[in-house]
């Protein structure tokens, strides 16, 4: 009886161990989990903030381009359909770069 209350101690005791384990284990993926979410949230964001940086560049050549075209226009060399373009392409890009900045703020 000395022997099999020794084997049922240190069953018991390995059983305790392997709930501990368990346990940390359950609270390392949880901390994983919880940093991943922070992590992806921050590079979401940053890649919000780049694409709206380049888009709001795009805008602002585009409208130095509708700038040349309305002069052109201005002058007689050209008629107004490329400058409703480059207008139309200025504004596009100036909506995807404010929207892109929004969504980062979210």
């Amino acid at each position: 009886m000395g022997t099999a209350g020794a084997g049922l101690g240190s069953a018991f005791r390995e059983l305790k161990k392997t709930e501990r384990n368990r346990r940390v284990l359950r609270a390392t993926l949880s901390g994983f989990q919880a940093f991943g979410k922070s992590v992806s949230k921050v590079i979401g964001q940053l890649w919000h903030e780049v694409t709206g940086f380049l888009f709001l560049c795009i805008a602002v050549i585009a409208g130095g381009a509708a700038y040349r075209e309305y002069v052109a226009y201005q002058a007689g060399k050209i008629g107004p359909a490329k400058v409703g373009l480059a207008a139309v392409v200025t504004l596009m890009f100036l909506y995807f770069g404010v929207s892109n900045f929004r969504r980062a703020r979210k």
